[in-house]
């Protein structure tokens, strides 16, 4: 991994890129391996349209993924997608970062974004994350 690559990344307790990186296949391994011993578990979806009844799941994550790319999905397929894990979600949507990827500030977008989560009945408030790897991340977005 080059040196500039990881310069975003708080590697805390894994202390290296190589460790990091390590964890990470672990993971993958560990996922892998329960994929092929419970397939049943797993199905294949694409935001904004979930296949499953209203309060399937007590709460819905999604990391990785909305605000971060927020440069590719637009403020309406970010409504669209949380008013859809929210529908599904008993209690909560827990969104895991609130920032984009390249660190750019998003206030406009999120602005945009909870004007419209709250047309549609939603609150949405923004709390510290307990845990964050990815410098200038330090947030979570809790939809209700």
């Amino acid at each position: 991994m080059a040196q500039h690559t990881h310069r975003r990344y708080r590697l805390g307790h894994l202390g290296s890129p190589a460790a990091y990186r390590r964890n990470g296949l672990r993971s993958l391994a560990q996922f892998t391996a329960d994929f092929a011993a419970h397939p049943d578990r797993y199905f294949t979806a694409s935001l904004p349209v979930i296949p499953l009844k209203y309060d399937a799941v007590d709460v819905a994550l999604c990391a990785n993924f909305l605000f971060a790319y927020a440069d590719t999905f637009d403020a309406s397929f970010h409504v669209a997608a949380i008013t859809e894990l929210a529908r599904i979600a008993r209690s909560e949507v827990l969104i895991h970062p609130t920032s984009a990827r390249d660190g750019r500030n998003l206030d406009d977008f999120t602005d945009a974004v909870d004007r419209g989560l709250s047309a549609a009945g939603l609150h949405t408030q923004i709390s510290i994350a307990p845990s964050t790897w990815l410098r200038g991340a330090s947030t979570m977005r809790i939809s209700t």
